[in-house]
């Protein structure tokens, strides 16, 4: 029986290890912090923070939330989502928690042969264990992206407060509190940017708040004009079959040809419709790209968190588009020439991926590309390196799920059920890459498609790799096929797909 190490307990590494369970194999989760979650962790998780995604799409396809939870649920209602799931399927007698990994090299002549790891406890002991099958489950949101500022020593030495997100849970547990009487910049525009921007602002404490962002995205509207809710457009079946997809047959293709000025006019209206209901031109904000090319993707897929452009319009939140290019005592210097005085600037700048430092640089020089993007197939599995596999890396827009997908996969990889010849694998990685780059002309997204995020064609993801594996969705009769194409997408239709 294999003996399979699982890197993490956030959402990948649950899922890998029910997965590996399920396949009747041993598993040991190594887990660094004392609570399981990953960035749903009470520890590490900011203040406030709520899912991106409708609760509708945000579970695992086997396992329903045991309580009503809000539209887009709490940090501390998925954590505790995350922890039934964990007891329901009796897995964190397999999680060793306060365990960091530490290293990570192939026994004997190569990983054919299986995994050295190498762990420190919390107490500092270190401790060396074999395993016959590695999957790394640290994802994207395990490693700060922290910008070298010139002058940030300089900056704290005046007094000032510089934190990153991810710092908040520690050093700003009550944000209203937290900014009380300061001057508040906010860098960046992703969620957790501006979810702490809203939040510092609507606290109505600071003496100012000031959001500064290089790009504009779209944010989309809980509920479009107010009336209709967005995943009732954006996340069916029926809607993906707009967008293109890297796995696309050639029946989906032509459809998608004959419904081309359906497409141009339905992203055009959600354009103006979301433009006027924002105020976007009011206030300078109007983003450049197309609804249908940067507001599908993960990095451009921004849902407005509550109250946000009703800060901006009640000018409580300011913004300016810039770069900050330098600090100096209680001061941020911007690329445009101009200054402000600050005393608390808060780091809203996401995380780096990947994050592979405990892996030899032998196989990370086979796993990444010149560019830093992975060399997966499916996401999953490194095309030259055997005995490994990556869960975590198909963030969409119904992350538990793509993810628990991939486990399954990797877990079926393991089995032998699968086994893609390399030459289909890097036939494969080849038209994803050539359809990121056909598609999508901003670097920062088309490198997240080369990485982690199947967001725009996620549905066909996950049905590439059921077809794969053999198995097939349930939908239930003429009713359930009307709802898999016109409802939000349900993860319960793939329930069986194992």
């Amino acid at each position: 029986m294999p003996r399979v190490c699982v890197i993490g307990s956030g959402i990948a590494g649950l899922a890998a290890a029910r997965a590996v369970l399920a396949s009747k194999h041993e598993v040991v989760v190594f887990e660094r912090y004392g609570k399981l979650g990953g960035c749903w962790n009470p520890e590490v998780v900011y203040p406030g923070a709520t899912t991106q995604d409708p609760g509708e799409v945000y579970v695992f396809s086997e396992f329903a939330p045991l309580e009503k939870w809000d539209p887009f649920p709490t940090a501390p209602q998925i954590y505790s989502y995350l922890l039934a799931y964990a007891k329901n399927y009796d897995l964190i007698k397999h999680i060793r928690f306060n365990t960091e990994v530490t290293g990570v090299q192939a026994a004997g002549d190569g990983p054919e042969n299986g995994w050295i790891v190498n762990v420190k406890a919390a107490d500092g002991k270190t401790s060396t264990e074999k395993f016959d099958f590695l999957m790394v489950c640290t994802g994207t949101f395990s490693s700060p992206n922290i910008p070298d500022i010139p002058g940030a020593a300089e900056f704290r030495a005046s007094g000032g407060v510089l934190l990153h997100t991810s710092e908040l849970a520690q050093k700003m547990p009550d944000i209203s509190a937290g900014v009380a009487g300061r001057t508040v910049v906010v860098l960046g525009f992703g969620k957790s940017a501006l979810d702490v921007a809203t939040m510092a602002a609507t606290a109505g404490t600071a003496k100012s708040v000031k959001l500064v962002h290089r790009s504009l995205w779209w944010c989309m509207p809980k509920k479009i004009l107010s009336l209709i809710p967005f995943p009732s457009l954006f996340l069916s079946r029926f809607g993906y079959l707009l967008l293109p997809s890297p796995y696309e047959g050639t029946l989906a293709r032509i459809l998608r040809f004959l419904l081309t000025p359906l497409t141009w006019f339905a992203f055009r209206a959600m354009e103006q419709a979301i433009t006027a209901q924002q105020g976007l031109r009011r206030l300078g904000m109007v983003p450049p790209g197309p609804l249908n090319i940067t507001g599908v993707t993960c990095l451009g897929a921004q849902v407005e968190p509550d109250g946000f452009y009703n800060a901006l319009h009640r000018k409580v939140l300011s913004h300016k588009q810039a770069s900050i290019i330098g600090l100096g005592p209680k001061r941020v210097d911007f690329d445009d020439g101009t200054s402000m005085s600050t005393d608390t600037l808060i780091l809203g700048t996401g995380y780096k991926w990947p994050n592979l430092p405990f892996l030899p640089p032998s196989v990370r020089e086979q796993v990444l590309d010149q560019e830093g993007g992975l060399r997966l197939h499916r996401k999953v599995i490194p095309i030259n390196v055997p005995n490994l596999a990556f869960i975590g890396y198909a963030s969409s827009l119904a992350t538990l799920f793509t993810n628990e997908m991939s486990a399954r996969y990797a877990a079926a990889y393991l089995d032998g059920r699968v086994r893609p010849a390399r030459s289909q694998m890097e036939a494969l990685l080849k038209v994803e890459r050539e359809h990121a780059k056909r598609w999508y002309q901003d670097p920062h997204i088309r490198r997240e498609l080369d990485g982690p995020c199947v967001a725009p064609y996620q549905v066909s993801f996950v049905d590439e790799m059921c077809r794969e594996m053999g198995v097939r969705r349930k939908v239930g009769g003429i009713i359930g096929f009307v709802r898999d194409w016109m409802d939000p997408w349900d993860a319960r239709f793939y329930k069986d797909c194992k």
